[in-house]
């Protein structure tokens, strides 16, 4: 017996069907090539192929599938193709004609399929994850003009010809045949590598190979012609056909078995999925599961069962009254034309037959003896197999164009009726109404938008793939000589290949429009732009909101921003492409490229550039030179110069750790390895070929008109515009782009790296941009050489972020639909809500091509202000010590957790309480009861409203600010620890090392890092190198106790006497009588600090001849109902100034220098000071008469003052918010940038006063 019988008639060169010519197939001297698993294994049940004559991948358990989907959606190439990745495991032969042997066959192949000197037994792609060549398979027309009908069609076969070949060479497969039908005409059929490897046979579109389970559909054809021809009935008991077929516990009908629902069992064991034992008739494989019981009641459940399949070939028989293969020629093969399609007789001379291979994958090795000796990744001859035992289920040998003709003859009707044919292609039902997938015979769904059938087969040495769209007649056919394939996605990517799936996507672009608007309402968001991408095309681009500052230009799809991070992307590609060109080796160490990069390594691994390209370097993330902050734009040599100064954070290779610096490294490397500077060069070799003339890493004249104004925010509320200096890391960071651009280089990615002029680069490069780098244990990180990889809905999303100063860019792509998004903000740090609206856009592209519902956008809307002050406080981890902070300002709820401070919003579908800001959305906030809070199923419990405890005195000279205006570094205390909000929006928090030198946590941007403060005499810290990264300490402020001052733009004095003369600005409508009244009237325990009486003040001139404080009645009466609430806590109120006489108002405002005029009021406008409803007030020690300490004193000049001041301790914070809170409660708002202001509710009712003090107590 042989395993496949022999081979023999194969035509060495012939013309496809299509009229391409197939490659005459070159004979060499071959060497027997021993049946490795049927000679080196004991004992000869062992599983080698435990999906013997499953349905494929594709149709196994859901699980299962999953597992499958997981394990060959994302590749992993090994670049070098001779690596040997597992040394300790490799074996050699040490029969050297078996040596000469697999030389031979990797030769062969290679020179065969890809006219390359690389091998490829030695690359073990069955072993890894398979490469995402299908991700980017379809090579798609790029941007130029249209092809006449005959160019269309011979690029088309080219493009197939790429696919096929791209899918053997990363799998590794020995032959293969592929026939390809468009509007019911076969227009495709070809062969690949080799039928049988040992003796150099070519793979052609005659090659016969076996079907697996494709003879299912088959089976079920002459099952329903029989029911066309009133020889059965589908409902009857199968004993009617078939009497020798024991009763079982329920009756089982033709319908359950063709649709997998007959509770007849699978294979038990290996020992029947590759059983070698002969069966001369179906009657006698009936035997081998006859007595079985059956698994579950008939109709109950879906369960794949070939034998359900051998069942119902003997059912044919009894009903047909013929056996099996005479009825199959009859109904099936005579009419469809299928001239090459027998049954699989292992003792049959059959011209033409494939013999069948796998290679040694390490699930496959797990399975096998200690002693095996079977090497990862090589190709050996399948286990014996003798398919007799299930000829209807999975025994039949056929070629591509076969299994073709088969599927076009049943969708035109000529092998059954019309109903039939639909009732065959519906899916059918269980007992309990749950649809499956499967209808009579085939599996049913969907597939690029449009209703597709398939059978997939996975058979010892063989797997196999048929697809045909209905509707258009477009079908494809798989077969190969190599088990454990997954063939589905490459059967669709040649379909939609020569049938372009259509969508219409109006209905997805106006939900994501209604999406974008509402977005960029409630964020204010100044400009944002997007573009969306199928394939070669943009679906749609837009833009909302405004690029330029003075909102006079309408931001479009052309306006550009900075794009941050997405620029790594490009910076990577330019280095492969030397790495391609053999000029740069991605393994070697730096040094070899530049000798100077010395940063102090003290581990015995050298930092290398594909370390650096998926940051798993160890380098630091910020040069001390040229980093995110320094405004100085050094060059990138100094810039990777300062690495010098610096420590690995961690040994290469063992975590990852993004790093700026990393690409910055990068590109002076492609520097020094060319006669350009980094930004010419990826002008000339990816920018210019991709088109992206709105591109650069530069301003340019073209790109300045449509830059956008980018824009800073805060947490506590400061909006200003973006600084514009160019990183000395620039690299990692530079580039303006805009979405259209963009979008031709998504576009390019979906077409494998080609452009019209040629490719930018071999998608062997891409695959490793996007596969995934993993750790020691195998776990992936996220990142390949560029790419972050990620899971959208169970779908490999790849592409980047970009965060730079004023702008926030999001570019993604689900590859395997070759579909993608690029957009932009022009507001700082918002790639949360960016990255949110991309999302929402791919899932409704993806349910616009399944033909799904149109998922909506959750919005949401504020907080009514009695369900927020139910929130209102300080939470702490039940199980843990997590601290969580929820405070409500003039109706916005804000919840400080982990590491960012986010807006809490109300649901609108449910009301329920989630995030939802610039930088997060979803997370759930549940009140349970007055005393706990759910945070995404984590219990907090409520902590006391009490003031929390002073700092100890070694941190009073570290807590300030240190930086730049543009980014300010923030040290301050939160619940007894030193925390540093970086970027201005990061919180960590700190763990102290000595009493200068402090740690990052490791999680966050700079994990693993430290903080160093230095102290000046009187032990306050003149600045901290945080992360490598000196920050001096920024005045701001004045000390404790003492008072801001300004420099009067002129003398008070000689502002005076205008001021008198001015009159206040005329007011028309019905006002209050004023009736200012004393606030000490009211409640003798309110203090009086009013300073404007005094020179102490931060003009230093005396404005009022009396220390009084007056207020309209209502408001007096409020302030003394808050005094009064204090009064438990041991505390009272201190005025600093009320009702203020207008012309004061305007001596202030005449007095200020501009940049400070948010600090005061323009008297053409009047103040609520004016009107006697604002006061000026801070908190008193009822014991002691001392003010409490906040953190910025009163009337001081500075961000310190802006009600949502991160900084200072938690003590000052909380007596702050204590104040605000009880003023709110009788009334009052706290104006944004004071947060000792308070307004009363009723200002507008009355009129801008002008009488002085004097004047009021006459």
């Amino acid at each position: 017996m042989v395993a496949h019988g022999e081979l023999a008639n194969h035509r060495p060169a012939s013309e496809s069907l299509a009229g391409q010519a197939i490659a005459p197939h070159v004979s060499t001297e071959s060497f027997p090539v021993r049946t490795a698993l049927a000679g080196m294994l004991s004992p000869p049940t062992v599983d080698l192929c435990r999906c013997h004559d499953d349905p494929a991948p594709e149709h196994r358990n859901r699980k299962n599938a999953q597992a499958s989907h997981r394990s060959f959606a994302v590749p992993a190439v090994d670049y070098n193709f001779n690596q040997n990745k597992n040394p300790t495991r490799r074996w050699r032969n040490p029969d050297p004609i078996q040596a000469r042997c697999n030389m031979f066959v990797r030769s062969q192949i290679r020179r065969r399929w890809f006219d390359a000197p690389d091998t490829i037994s030695a690359h073990k792609p069955a072993g890894a994850k398979v490469v995402m060549w299908l991700s980017l398979a379809m090579v798609v027309f790029f941007f130029h003009a249209p092809l006449s009908a005959q160019q269309a069609r011979s690029t088309t076969l080219t493009q197939i010809d790429h696919i096929v070949q791209r899918l053997m060479q990363d799998q590794g497969v020995a032959g293969m045949s592929i026939a390809v039908a468009q509007d019911h005409e076969l227009i495709y059929a070809k062969g690949f590598g080799l039928a049988d490897v040992e003796h150099s046979v070519p793979a052609t579109e005659t090659t016969r190979y076996r079907t697996a389970s494709i003879a299912k559909p088959m089976t079920a054809a002459v099952v329903l012609s029989l029911m066309e021809n009133g020889r059965l009935t589908l409902d009857e008991p199968v004993q009617t056909y078939v009497p020798d077929y024991p009763e079982k516990r329920w009756q089982v009908t033709t319908r359950q078995l063709l649709g997998h629902l007959g509770g007849v069992r699978h294979y038990k064991s290996s020992a029947e999925s590759s059983s070698t034992a002969h069966f001369f008739s179906l009657s006698s494989a009936l035997k081998t599961f006859a007595d079985d019981p059956l698994i579950h009641e008939p109709g109950s459940k879906y369960r794949y069962s070939s034998f359900g399949y051998n069942l119902l070939g003997s059912v044919a028989e009894g009903a047909g009254e013929a056996e099996f293969m005479a009825l199959l020629h009859e109904k099936v093969l005579q009419p469809a034309e299928m001239t090459q399609t027998v049954a699989d007789d292992t003792f049959a001379i059959i011209p033409n037959r494939a013999r069948g291979y796998i290679r040694a994958t390490k699930s496959l090795l797990t399975t096998l003896p200690d002693d095996h000796r079977l090497v990862e990744g090589e190709l050996y001859n399948a286990t014996l197999h003798d398919t007799s035992m299930k000829i209807p289920g999975g025994g039949l040998l056929s070629t591509a164009p076969d299994l073709v003709r088969f599927a076009l003859a049943l969708n035109q009707g000529k092998l059954l009726n019309s109903d039939t044919r639909d009732l065959m292609w519906t899916r059918q039902k269980t007992t309990d109404g749950k649809t499956t997938n499967y209808g009579l015979g085939w599996s049913v769904g969907r597939k690029s938008g449009r209703k597709a059938v398939w059978h997939g087969g996975a058979q010892s040495g063989t797997s196999t793939f048929l697809l045909l769209y209905p509707d258009t007649g477009t079908c494809v056919a798989i077969m190969s000589n190599l088990q454990r394939l997954s063939l589905m996605q490459t059967a669709v990517a040649i379909a939609d290949l020569v049938d372009p799936p259509k969508y219409d996507y109006q209905p997805a672009i106006k939900k994501l429009r209604a999406a974008v608007r509402a977005e960029v309402e409630q964020k204010e968001l100044p400009a944002f732009s997007i573009s969306l991408v199928d394939r070669d095309q943009i679906v749609w681009a837009d833009g909302f909101g405004f690029q330029d500052a003075e909102n006079e230009t309408p931001a479009t799809a052309e306006t550009v921003y900075r794009v941050g991070s997405v620029s790594k992307l490009f910076t990577d590609i330019a280095v492969l492409q030397l790495v391609e060109a053999g000029k740069i080796d991605l393994d070697a160490p730096v040094q070899t490229y530049l000798p100077d990069f010395k940063p102090n390594n003290p581990y015995d691994v050298p930092q290398t550039l594909r370390q650096m390209m998926s940051h798993r370097s160890g380098l630091v993330r910020e040069s001390p030179v040229g980093n995110y902050f320094d405004p100085d734009e050094p060059t990138l040599a100094a810039t990777v110069k300062s690495l010098n100064k610096t420590s690995l954070v961690y040994k290469p290779e063992t975590k990852t750790k993004y790093s700026n610096a990393a690409l910055a490294v990068v590109g002076a490397v492609l520097e020094q390895q060319i006669d350009t500077s980094h930004p010419q060069r990826v002008r000339q070799t990816i920018l210019d070929p991709l088109g992206m003339t709105s591109s650069s890493f530069v301003v340019t004249p073209a790109i300045d008109p449509k830059l956008a104004s980018g824009w800073m925010r805060t947490y506590d509320g400061r909006r200003f515009q973006a600084p514009t200096f160019l990183l000395g890391t620039g690299p990692a960071g530079n580039m303006y782009s805009n979405v259209l651009d963009l979008s031709k280089f998504l576009s390019c990615l979906f077409n494998e790296g080609r452009t019209p002029d040629g490719k930018i680069l071999d998608r062997r490069s891409l695959s490793m941009m996007t596969t995934p780098i993993e750790d020691e244990d195998g776990k992936p990180q996220g990142f390949g050489l560029g790419f972050h990889i990620r899971d959208l809905d169970g779908e490999t999303k790849i592409g980047h972020g970009g965060a730079v100063y004023g702008f926030s860019t999001q570019l993604e792509s689900l590859p395997k639909r070759k579909l993608g998004v690029a957009a932009a903000s022009s507001l700082d740090g918002t790639n949360g809500m960016v990255g949110r609206l991309t999302d929402y856009a791919l899932r409704l592209m993806v349910a616009t091509q399944d033909s799904r519902s149109l998922p909506d956008y959750p919005t949401t809307a504020p907080i009514p202000p009695a369900r927020a002050a139910e929130l209102i406080g300080t939470y702490r981890e039940r199980d843990g010590d997590r601290i969580t902070t929820i405070t409500e300002i003039n109706g916005d709820v804000f919840m400080q957790r982990g590491s960012f401070r986010y807006e809490l919003r109300a649901s609108a579908d449910d009301g329920s309480i989630v995030t939802d800001d610039e930088i997060g959305f979803g997370t759930k906030v549940v009140r349970n009861g007055y005393s706990e809070i759910v945070i995404a199923d984590t219990t907090y419990e409520r902590l006391p409203d009490e003031p929390p405890t002073d700092i100890p005195d070694r941190w009073r000279g570290l807590i300030g600010e240190y930086g730049w205006d543009h980014n300010t570094l923030y040290i301050l205390e939160q619940q007894g620890k030193l925390y540093a909000l970086i970027e201005w929006f990061y919180y960590y928090p700190l763990t102290e090392v000595s009493d200068d030198v402090f740690e990052f946590p490791d999680y966050g941007l700079y994990h693993g890092e430290s903080l160093n403060f230095t102290r000046d005499a009187d032990g306050v810290a003149t600045q901290v190198n945080a992360a490598e990264v000196v920050f001096k300490r920024r005045e701001v402020g004045t000390n404790d106790g003492e008072t801001f001052k300004i420099v009067p733009v002129q003398p008070i004095d000689d502002l005076r006497a205008g001021a008198l003369a001015a009159s206040p600005p005329p007011e028309p409508g019905d006002f209050r009588a004023a009736d200012l009244i004393e606030l000490v009237s009211l409640d003798s325990t309110i203090k009086l600090d009013i300073r404007y009486a005094t020179t102490n003040n931060f003009t230093g001139a005396v404005f009022y001849r009396q220390p009084k404080a007056f207020m309209q009645k209502p408001a007096a009466q409020a302030v003394a109902r808050a005094n009064a609430k204090l009064k438990p806590l041991g505390l009272g109120l201190l005025i600093h100034d009320a009702y203020r006489p207008w012309h004061v108002t305007k001596m202030f405002w005449d007095a200020t220098p501009g940049h400070l005029k948010d600090f005061v009021a323009n008297p053409a406008n009047g103040s609520r000071h004016n009107r006697g409803c604002a006061v000026d007030l801070t908190l008193y020690d009822l014991e002691t008469g001392n003010p409490i300490q906040m953190v910025a004193g009163y009337d001081e000049f500075s961000p310190r003052s802006f009600p949502q001041y991160p900084g200072g301790t938690s003590r000052q914070r909380w007596y702050r918010q204590l104040l605000r809170r009880t003023m709110e409660s009788e009334g009052f708002t706290v104006y944004e940038y004071e947060w000792w202001h308070f307004d009363f509710k009723d200002w507008k009712r009355y009129r801008i006063g002008n009488r002085t003090f004097e004047e009021l107590t006459q």
